[in-house]
């Protein structure tokens, strides 16, 4: 569900959650060949051979029939952040001088040759030693030294858990224990040569070519991909208007002196300092009050900034924050969501379907990889007034725009939300420049599939 916002001035603020990436599965179904469909994360999908797999009603069961035989399995979501687990044992020990290994697969690339492998060894003698590797391109490369675990036997089972965060470098981590979860990761590792996007997750296992008494069974449950379990991230609190300063009111000085006492981060919605935007409309009017949380603020630019020649009094005083001048569009991670600000002059900027800022958005959208996402710019797409398409409410300025259009469809996205989204603590205050009198709305909690701010707001699924 994409839940979009606008508020009073008309400015608007699209929440666009992203799907969920939680995939769990405790295999309480019966399924001869392949394992079927996961209590989340849709259906599972064998790299060959689904014969090799089956459930059995309490377990998903990988059969390897001969010496030298590899066997993989994934589930459809793709993430760069991978927290998996999963119970595991084998029926016997291998003989013949080899090994046996259980992988947690993940990143794993479209084209079935990049992925990171966590994995956790079977020697012969029953010891259990954790590892994990890069592929590239086909070749596997084994990233540091095998840690030795000797409190855990995989012939009575263990549970098996590997996380894999963060870019260049990419940081690997995995623990194994029976009982209660160990505090520290046994073990840890860093790298940048393997991949570094997002990409599928699963499991695989494998044997040496030398043992003989295959076939060996694994025996796997209780998985989970971005388990639910894990504590979500924190809240966010964002806090702001459009229409801000003008020095014919006092207002942006009450609402100046809100801001005082709500902690995270200030949004500016366009239209940020009356009549002009220049540089002494900023100094005089904007600096004295709003600009006391200048350091916090992430702004959007509105149609009175370019009423000074190419907003240049907006982006002096923004300076870097307010994105490139030459565009007025620009993103930023704030926790665990992602901040689009768009530029809604569109016979300045253009806004149409194939425009470069469209594609920019396009293109930014399909590289997000956190959890929620939400877009904010200045001019509305609906009216003023939600009650009619044409009159906008009494002693309001503004009439309905379609320029946007491409853009708010851009936003537009089928989602599902997570389990346990972060939560985005948005309290918007009634543009204090345009209003006579200044009051402001209660502050609200917006999960990731919900949304509200200022006066109106609608869902659009």
């Amino acid at each position: 569900m994409k839940v979009i916002s606008s508020l009073v001035a008309g400015a608007i603020l699209a929440i666009i959650p992203a799907a969920s990436l939680a995939a769990t599965d405790t295999f309480t179904r019966v399924v001869a060949s392949g394992w079927g469909t996961a209590d989340t994360g849709g259906a599972w999908t064998a790299d060959a051979s689904p014969a090799s797999f089956s459930v059995g009603g309490s377990s998903g069961r990988l059969v390897l029939a001969a010496g030298g035989q590899n066997r993989a399995i994934f589930l459809a979501p793709t993430a760069v952040d991978w927290d998996v687990t999963t119970d595991v044992s084998l029926d016997k020990a291998p003989v013949g001088g080899g090994s046996a290994w259980i992988y947690h697969e993940v990143r794993r690339s479209s084209s079935n040759t990049n992925a990171y492998r966590l994995q956790a060894r079977f020697a012969g003698n029953g010891s259990t030693f954790l590892t994990a590797s890069r592929l590239v391109n086909g070749t596997e490369t084994q990233i540091g030294g095998a840690v030795a675990v000797p409190s855990v036997n995989f012939l009575s089972g263990f549970t098996l858990r590997a996380q894999v965060t963060g870019t260049n470098p990419t940081t690997l981590r995995i623990k194994a224990w029976v009982g209660t979860e160990p505090d520290t990761w046994q073990y840890t590792g860093t790298d940048s040569l393997g991949p570094q996007v997002a990409g599928r997750g699963g499991l695989r296992a494998y044997t040496s070519s030398s043992t003989t008494n295959v076939p060996l069974t694994f025996l796997l449950d209780n998985y989970a991909g971005n388990p639910t379990t894990t504590p979500p991230p924190a809240d966010v609190t964002f806090v702001g208007a459009g229409d801000i300063a003008n020095g014919d009111n006092d207002n942006d000085e009450a609402t100046a002196a809100l801001l005082d006492g709500i902690p995270g981060t200030v949004f500016t919605l366009g239209d940020t300092v009356y009549p002009n935007g220049s540089a002494a409309d900023f100094a005089n009017h904007f600096a004295p009050t709003w600009g006391r949380h200048k350091a916090r603020i992430i702004p959007a630019v509105g149609n009175h900034e370019y009423q000074t020649a190419n907003a240049a009094g907006y982006y002096s005083y923004f300076g870097a924050a307010a994105g490139d001048p030459t565009k007025g569009y620009y993103s930023k991670d704030l926790g665990a969501w992602h901040v689009i600000v768009l530029n809604g002059n569109c016979t300045i900027i253009s806004c149409a379907a194939g425009s470069a800022q469209e594609q920019w958005l396009r293109s930014d959208l399909a590289a997000n990889t956190s959890l929620c996402t939400v877009a904010m710019w200045h001019q509305p797409l609906s009216p003023l007034d939600p009650s009619t398409a044409t009159t906008p409410r009494s002693g309001r300025s503004g009439t309905r725009s379609t320029s946007t259009t491409p853009i708010w469809s851009s936003t537009a996205m089928t989602t599902t939300t997570s389990a346990s989204p972060p939560r985005l603590r948005l309290r918007s205050q009634i543009p204090s420049a345009a209003s006579a009198s200044s009051s402001s709305e209660p502050a609200g909690t917006i999960p990731a599939e919900s949304g509200r701010s200022g006066r109106t707001a609608r869902s659009v699924p």
